[in-house]
């Protein structure tokens, strides 16, 4: 199994879903296409598929299931789009050794998810884009979205989300906004703050209130000496 194309139709009936397990652990697959009329890609369809390099999704998917992706390189595309895509899973796209130490494989090393809604844990665990997106509709966000991410200098939350802020490059959730109260949600790993380029310390924002697991995971190499609460 090499080059897989799913068609629109089985039987006469539509191809709505790519199943749970429906490719896991499939070694040799090293490209997929998957038709306008999926909706959603089950939990570990395509787990452990070591070799898939290139995918192709199609706007229609609208939702993405628990470590659907997770250890599959996906290294041969530059963009990853999921422009009606509205959920996203634990260790969706997530990247591991199997002894669950952190990988460098680069894979793709831009996203573009606007209609997003929820974002499970580790969704993108050790990714390899530049900047990250928060979308405007975008709710829930589980720890360690995209932590251990080497690349990350930037991130930015999109005009119209009133659930989360960054503030000096890093990512707070508001609890209470009208209280000033926040969450740190994530600390961009090779973070440069504004007018400090390069600094080592960081003083997080008065008024927060908690620290997601994970927010600062998988740090850059003498990225950070001291935090401040």
């Amino acid at each position: 199994m090499g080059e897989v194309t799913i068609p629109s139709t089985l039987g006469g009936y539509p191809v709505v879903s790519i199943g749970d397990y429906a490719f896991s652990n499939c070694e040799n697959l090293t490209d997929i296409v998957i038709p306008d009329s999926v909706t959603s890609i089950d939990y570990y369809a395509f787990y452990g598929c070591s070799s898939l390099t290139t995918i192709e999704i199609p706007d229609s998917v609208t939702s993405i299931g628990d470590y659907a992706f997770y250890n599959a390189p996906l290294n041969a595309i530059g963009a990853m789009i999921l422009d009606n895509a509205e959920s996203i899973g634990n260790f969706a796209f997530a990247l591991q050794s199997e002894d669950g130490a952190d990988e460098t494989v680069t894979r793709f090393t831009v996203l573009e998810m606007p209609k997003v809604k929820t974002i499970g844990n580790f969704a993108f665990l050790n990714s390899s884009m530049k900047a990250v997106v928060i979308p405007a509709r975008l709710e829930s966000l589980g720890y360690g979205a995209f932590a251990s991410s080497e690349d990350v200098t930037k991130i930015d939350v999109a005009i119209g989300n009133e659930n989360f802020f960054v503030e000096d490059n890093v990512l707070y959730r508001y609890i209470d906004k009208a209280a000033n109260e926040y969450e740190l949600c994530f600390y961009p790993t090779s973070r440069m703050g504004e007018g400090e380029k390069g600094a080592r310390a960081y003083s997080v924002k008065e008024g927060t209130l908690s620290v997601q697991a994970y927010a600062f995971y998988g740090l850059a190499k003498d990225a950070l000496d001291k935090v401040t609460l």
